[in-house]
């Protein structure tokens, strides 16, 4: 049985188990998770029915109200033993929450609270325990509950920043139902996380070569397009040799590309399995590259990109933009603070590395040029200081970088028809364009997130934006054109990158009609993009039959349809042509599928909000009720004493 299929985690030891009620939220305090929170909601409405049936009506049954409020007791206790103590003492909160805690100290609570209840008191009516413990497990209970389900409403657990999480749990829910791609999708991931578990760790302290500094901690490269002079004895001064990739360049970056793709592969599996093995072994991962002083690394980046003989080296904006956007960095450690393993002091130590290298970024002349830089440099300092400002919490920085990119940068480097003249200037000029695009595509999705703007609908008042950017682009990734401004064209093409950059697009813009384009390209997969950008993602943000894409599903789609000419045909239809179904045709089975939805003149397409949570009124009834009784009672004694 795959474990997305079984209640509970794929592990079964006693420090995995506390992985089923611990997590944290967006400011990184420890919380339910729905398991969890599912036994405090089922407390809770014991508590009701109790109190409904036996406390309201008539005399309580001790033993009834004991158990109540014993297991509301044990509750507590287990929070705080799975959210607080686990991060001092992992092993003793462990056995805390063991045996010993569910049977022996809960039988002993309920044994104290029967002794309570039963004991003669002095105090007045709504003090005595046969009230007073009722009421206050009652509510509780309640503040706990709703703590709990407005952490499930937000959406925080866990933190993501390029990655729509609402993607990953659609793609769960195709993966029950058995949806072939996704299961595939599913079953790759959960190989690539095990194939991931034997390797490293890896620290910058690993590489053979030393910064200028002479600082191991320091993180040193030689330019990517860098070359040793054939011209000289020495090779000094090494020459630039653009497009041509040195693969000697990378030195410590080895490492860290290393470390990224293997902890990706760990934490997406760790996402979809929720097997804690996979997280375990990523907090490692991490833990050597931020924390442990031994292995850590310093938190700048000044001796990357070495020019022997001409430069000492500087910030790889382009290169941190890759591990963000192409390996989803931030992502998988936001992904992974829902783990025990990843623990509060991990989080801190890390989140003070991003706050120092963060720093270092803004305020040193290395940085200062990335962000001066009119080119793809710039967008990637754009989106490196965004993504890390979104990571340490802090959405208006992260918004302000975003907004210098669309209100500074796009017009300068975006033509109206499409083509970025300064990348055109570089010798592989059409990977260059898929590459600014794609880091410009993940600027705006930080905005989106750390913001209620839409920065994929952006646009200047002569038309350019990231949709045109990309509609200049697709027929020469599909071949309907031919790349002709190559001298030479001397480079490969990237078929798979556009595949998943469509699949993308898709899922932002909302467009189906990208989903056909992406169909040409010949791929069904790329890793595990169909997690997360599944096909279903997309449909559900428009009208099923909204042939144009406009918003509205209406007569005009029809006409756009028919007018194709490819209903009930041989030939392969698209969903501007009739195929709404995705099955390449257009038949009865579209129309059906798109006059079943109900959208037909139905207006634009809409999502639904999701409701704040809120106290419970029946709470609030039955605390009225409980100290109106109190009252009563103490009214009564009053008028027996004289």
């Amino acid at each position: 049985m795959h474990p997305l299929d079984s209640p509970e985690p794929l592990s079964k030891s006693a420090g995995d188990r506390k992985n089923s009620w611990k997590m944290h939220d967006k400011a990184g305090n420890a919380t339910y998770n729905g398991r969890q929170s599912g036994r405090l909601f089922g407390i809770r409405r014991f508590s009701f029915i109790f109190l409904g049936r036996h406390f309201l009506r008539g005399t309580p049954n001790v033993n009834s109200m004991a158990h109540v409020a014993s297991m509301s007791c044990f509750s507590v206790i287990r929070w705080v033993c799975l959210t607080h103590v686990s991060y001092v003492t992992p092993g003793l909160s462990a056995n805390l929450v063991g045996p010993i805690a569910n049977n022996l100290w809960r039988k002993t609570i309920e044994m104290r609270i029967i002794n309570l209840i039963r004991r003669p008191c002095p105090f007045p009516s709504v003090l005595r325990p046969r009230i007073f413990i009722p009421l206050v497990t009652l509510l509780c209970l309640q503040l706990l509950s709703c703590r709990a389900t407005a952490l499930a409403s937000e959406g925080g657990v866990p933190r993501t920043f390029t990655i729509n999480l609402e993607n990953l749990e659609l793609a769960k829910q195709l993966y029950r139902q058995g949806d072939e791609i996704t299961v595939e999708a599913v079953e790759t991931a959960a190989r690539w996380g095990q194939s991931f578990m034997s390797r490293g760790p890896y620290s910058v302290v690993n590489g053979p070569n030393v910064a200028p500094s002479g600082d191991p901690h320091d993180i040193v490269s030689f330019g990517p397009y860098a070359w040793p002079n054939p011209d000289t004895d020495d090779g000094l001064p090494w020459i630039i040799r653009d497009g041509i990739f040195n693969p000697s360049a990378t030195m410590d970056w080895h490492q860290l590309i290393s470390m990224v793709e293997a902890t990706e592969g760990l934490v997406m599996a760790y996402y979809v399995t929720e097997d804690e093995k996979f997280a375990e072994r990523a907090s490692f991962l991490f833990r050597t590259w931020f924390v442990n002083p031994e292995t850590r690394m310093n938190p700048r980046d000044k001796y990357s990109n070495i020019v022997p003989g001409i430069s000492d080296g500087g910030f790889n904006a382009p290169g941190w933009g890759n591990l963000f956007g192409a390996w989803k960095f931030m992502d998988n450690i936001g992904i992974l603070e829902q783990s025990p393993h990843w623990t509060l002091e991990d989080d801190k130590a890390t989140k003070e590395w991003f706050t120092e290298f963060r720093q270092w970024i803004v305020e040193s002349p290395e940085g200062q040029i990335q962000f001066s830089d009119r080119a793809n440099h710039a967008t990637n300092y754009d989106y490196v200081l965004s993504n890390i400002d979104a990571y340490l919490g802090d959405n208006d920085a992260a918004k302000a970088a975003v907004d210098y990119y669309f209100d500074t940068r796009l017009e300068v480097q975006f033509a109206v028809d499409g083509t970025q003249p300064i990348e055109m200037t570089r010798a592989n000029n059409y990977l260059y364009h898929r590459y600014n695009l794609d880091r410009a595509f993940d600027v705006a999705t930080i905005g989106n997130a750390v913001s209620d703007e839409d920065y994929f609908q952006f646009a200047l008042e002569d038309g350019r934006s990231l949709r045109l950017g990309l509609d200049y682009l697709i027929p020469y990734w599909t071949g309907e054109k031919e790349w002709d401004n190559w001298p030479g064209n001397p480079f490969a093409t990237q078929p798979a990158v556009y595949w998943m950059i469509l699949r993308r697009a898709a899922d932002h813009f909302g467009d189906p009609r990208l989903l056909d384009e992406a169909d040409k390209l010949g791929y069904t997969r790329v890793r595990y993009e169909n997690l997360i950008y599944p096909e279903a993602a997309v449909l559900q943000k428009v009208w099923i039959g909204d042939a144009n894409v406009d918003g509205e599903f209406d007569s005009s789609d029809l006409v756009d349809v028919f007018q194709a000419g490819l209903y009930e045909s041989a030939e392969r239809a698209t969903w501007a042509t009739g195929d709404w179904n995705r099955d390449g045709q257009f038949n009865s089975t579209d129309l059906v599928a798109a006059f079943s939805q109900g959208g037909y003149d139905q207006g634009p397409h809409t999502a639904r909000a999701v409701p704040e949570p809120r106290l419970n009124l029946i709470t609030f009834t039955l605390c009225f009720v409980l100290l109106y009784r109190a009252v009563k009672t103490n009214v009564v004694d009053a008028r027996h004493a004289f």
